[in-house]
């Protein structure tokens, strides 16, 4: 399962992502992340305008002190009539000129010119809280939805203002797209069953999961990749064949299930079972079936 699409959002912003949806053309997000990380808030009183270069300062709260982060940007409008605001708590900041308004959210600006001029700053990376999926019990299939009321969500942002008052919660709306990879090992000998073999892999070229199997084994897979804090299956039950959750996967015989995310950002996803990477990469490979009769060309060595 790969990572298709992903919007990393506010909960006061799903209201106005729910507008965004009516005009693009956007998937119904079938997972999501529950992220923390250190609090970002706008520096005013640093703030230079000069007709070609505009320096903001933001501050990175770290526990009990902040640490700078100083942005030079190239002043998109050639001049010096603009005005730069914002109010408490700084976590955003308004642009005005003459004719137009731009309001930013710290920490998403810096996330986008972080995108533009990557540097290495671990501090902004996101912490893993919870992962969850789309379906409900009235099998709606929006995450959006699923946020909106959501308890864990609720306890999370409670123990962040009791616990952690230096950070923000954030969250990530994600699309997970589903490809079909069949190894077959050369050196295995012809026997006479070779066309019930041929037979078995072509029907499971035309089987397709159903949607909510697939929805079901990515969130048990990323559970167990991660081990959220506030997420308490599969943490450690992933795989087993008694999950009647994801059993499609077992009576098709599949080997392996694959995890693979990329975000455009240069930030990692961690917690403290899943470190950092340096390339911002992740690909983990989860057996469903881990047998010593089974030749699995692409994970074990036979050669």
């Amino acid at each position: 399962m790969s990572l298709d699409e992903y919007f990393i959002l506010q909960q006061t912003e799903l209201e106005n992502f729910e507008k965004l949806k009516k005009n693009r053309i956007l998937p119904n997000f079938n997972i999501y992340f529950i992220l923390k990380r250190p609090k970002v808030t706008f520096n005013l009183e640093k703030t230079v305008i000069s007709k070609k270069i505009i320096t903001l300062e933001f501050f990175v709260q770290l526990k009990n002190h902040k640490e700078k982060r100083i942005i030079d940007l190239r002043n998109p409008f050639d001049s010096t009539n603009i005005k730069i605001d914002s109010s408490f708590p700084y976590s955003e900041f308004t642009i005005f000129n003459d004719e137009n308004k731009f309001s930013y959210n710290c920490g998403t600006f810096l996330d986008e010119i972080q995108r533009i001029k990557p540097i290495e700053d671990y501090e902004l990376d996101y912490e893993v809280l919870y992962i969850g999926q789309s379906f409900d019990e009235n099998g709606k299939r929006d995450a959006v939805d699923r946020l909106k009321s959501h308890s864990t969500l609720q306890k999370i942002y409670s123990d962040s203002i009791s616990k952690n008052p230096d950070s923000d919660i954030w969250l990530m709306l994600c699309n997970f797209q589903k490809s079909n990879i069949i190894s077959i090992n050369g050196l295995i000998n012809s026997t006479e069953s070779d066309e019930n073999e041929e037979q078995r892999i072509m029907n499971f070229l035309k089987t397709n999961i159903s949607e909510k199997q697939i929805i079901n084994y990515t969130e048990a897979a990323l559970i167990k990749t991660f081990k959220p804090k506030y997420n308490k299956e599969y943490k450690n039950s992933f795989p087993s064949i008694n999950h009647q959750s994801y059993d499609e996967c077992y009576k098709l015989d599949i080997n392996t299930i694959i995890i693979i995310i990329e975000i455009d950002l240069n930030r990692n996803l961690y917690t403290s079972h899943k470190p950092r990477s340096e390339n911002y990469f992740i690909f983990k490979q989860h057996l469903l079936v881990n047998s010593k009769d089974r030749y699995n060309f692409f994970f074990n060595e036979y050669l």
